[in-house]
């Protein structure tokens, strides 16, 4: 897979296909297996993989890792690229990060950090999830210990959000990961070549 369609082209596509159906599957991965079973499947139907891996299932090992074959961000990533290149897969997947933020770790829920503490935490896992490709970052603070069971206060989600996603433009920066407006732009002039 030399040329990686953007989940934006993706879903531009499927916006603008008349009378055609297209699949944008979002899969929790699970163990092993369950990844290859999704790369075989996609290879032979022909539709684009998002693996949708929340805080639980993938993250970076100084927070506990993942429930998922104990797997961080990288080993994730390197581990859906080993499979891929087993099964010759010549399809499109992406890496998303589904709930990432504060005390979506049930064990930081559950030890009621302190919201900064908690955001500190959520700050490095994105930025692993950036410096390991993940295409796609769900920005979700909308879990607090002291809140259980009920909505936390919207100007509350708000600043939370609006700090996340600063915080992953600067890192994005800082690294020199493409934007999404970045990818979209490059996709453009390529066209306009061919």
């Amino acid at each position: 897979m030399n040329k990686k369609v953007t989940i934006r082209e993706a879903v531009n596509y499927v916006i603008n296909s008349k009378g055609e159906k297209h699949t944008l599957l979002g899969i929790g991965p699970m163990s092993e297996n369950f990844l290859r079973a999704s790369l075989e499947i996609s290879k032979e139907k022909d539709f684009p993989l998002m693996y949708i891996a929340s805080r639980n299932q993938v993250d970076a090992y100084k927070f506990g890792g993942g429930y998922v074959f104990n797997s961080d961000q990288k080993l994730f990533k390197e581990k859906i690229e080993e499979i891929a290149q087993e099964i010759n897969y010549d399809n499109v997947y992406y890496l998303c990060r589904d709930h990432g933020g504060p005390w979506q770790r049930d064990k930081e829920r559950a030890d009621h950090l302190p919201e900064d503490e908690a955001m500190a935490i959520a700050k490095e896992s994105y930025k692993e999830d950036i410096l390991n490709g993940f295409d796609l970052l769900h920005i979700d603070p909308t879990k607090d210990p002291d809140e259980y069971c009920k909505v936390v206060d919207i100007d509350v989600v708000f600043n939370r959000t609006i700090e996340l996603i600063e915080y992953c433009e600067q890192v994005r920066k800082e690294y020199g990961v493409l934007s999404i407006s970045e990818l979209v732009l490059n996709y453009l002039n390529r066209r306009q070549l061919n």
